[in-house]
């Protein structure tokens, strides 16, 4: 039987020693193992310090968010006003599966859930935001 992680604290010790021992990029193989009865807002929370810490990428929340039309390698930028990542009583039911399918749910889905991962966070005109990533890749 597969371990099941059952912390955040477990999650971030996991990922930090197989992406240190692997001297990968941070990607969703890395995510690839089986959490038990986790909120969902804490797995999004231990996420956004993942992010920061390895990759320095920033998982945001951008309210009313506007994705740039872009083409071919031109990087595509979003922006939107700048929010809490987690509003009070949003994604307070747990989680028990693999972690990777539940953070990948949430790739193509910036403009429904406002949740994104940016790289070059700035503000531009009262808006912040700056080139869009996959959530996870």
């Amino acid at each position: 039987m597969k371990k099941a992680y059952t912390t955040t604290d477990e999650i971030r010790q996991v990922v930090r020693d197989d992406y240190e021992s692997n001297s990968t990029e941070l990607n969703s193989l890395l995510f690839d193992f089986d959490v038990k009865d986790i909120k969902k807002k804490d797995l999004l929370e231990i996420y956004k310090t993942i992010q920061s810490d390895i990759n320095g990428d920033f998982v945001v929340r951008l309210k009313g968010a506007k994705i740039n039309k872009c083409a071919g390698t031109v990087d595509c930028k979003i922006f939107g006003e700048l929010s809490d990542l987690i509003h009070d009583g949003e994604y307070d039911d747990t989680y028990s599966g693999n972690l990777k399918d539940f953070l990948e749910s949430f790739n193509g889905r910036e403009l429904e859930t406002g949740l994104c991962r940016v790289i070059e966070l700035e503000e531009v005109n009262g808006l912040s935001g700056g080139i869009k990533l996959d959530f996870i890749f």
